[in-house]
C-alpha cells in the first residue's frame, strides 16, 4: 500500500483536494440556510474560477519542483551556504 502511495503521490494529491472540496461542499449543504438552487448557482462561479487556477497552479508548481530538482541534482543554492 506504501509502495503504491510513494509511485502514485500526484494521483493521491489530486484526489485528497477533490475529497476535501466534496467534503466541504456538502458540510456547507447541510449546516447553511440556502436552497439546492442557490447553491448550485454559487458552486458553478467557484467552478469557472477553479477551471482557470488549477492548471496555473499545477504549472507552477512543476516548474518550482523542476528548479528544486535541479538545485539539489547540481548542488547550488543557498542552503550550500548556510554554516550546518
Amino acid at each position: 500500500m506504501i509502495t503504491f502511495l510513494q509511485s502514485h503521490i500526484f494521483g493521491v494529491q489530486i484526489s485528497l483536494f477533490l475529497f476535501i472540496l466534496c467534503f466541504f461542499w456538502i458540510l456547507e449543504n447541510i449546516f447553511l440556510a440556502q436552497t439546492l438552487r442557490q447553491k448550485f448557482s454559487h458552486s458553478l462561479v467557484n467552478i469557472k474560477f477553479l477551471f482557470f487556477v488549477i492548471p496555473v497552479q499545477i504549472s507552477l508548481s512543476v516548474i518550482l519542483l523542476s528548479v528544486a530538482a535541479k538545485t539539489e541534482r547540481l548542488n547550488i543554492g543557498l542552503l550550500n551556504h548556510l554554516p550546518v
